[in-house]
């Protein structure tokens, strides 16, 4: 059977969840993280354009800003998907 939506989402957030790696140092890796996990703070809050992980700061805001988009829809799919 070929796999949905999302399990391929979920089989790419798990992916990140468990890499050792820091995806807030590249910029790549940092947008990357922002559209599948999300850059929350503690309370579940998405960071704001000034509190953008080390990554991202050299990100103009528009590319932060859909980056916030692209997350929305993923989350907004997985939402629908259940």
């Amino acid at each position: 059977m070929k796999p949905d939506l999302k399990t391929v989402i979920q089989s790419l957030q798990t992916t990140i969840a468990f890499d050792s790696r820091d995806w807030s140092i590249d910029k790549r890796l940092a947008w990357i993280y922002g559209v599948l996990m999300g850059w929350d703070d503690e309370a579940g809050e998405p960071f704001t354009f000034e509190d953008r992980p080390k990554g991202l700061r050299d990100c103009p805001k528009e590319d932060y800003e859909r980056m916030h988009e692209y997350r929305a829809i993923v989350r907004q799919y997985k939402q629908s998907a259940d």
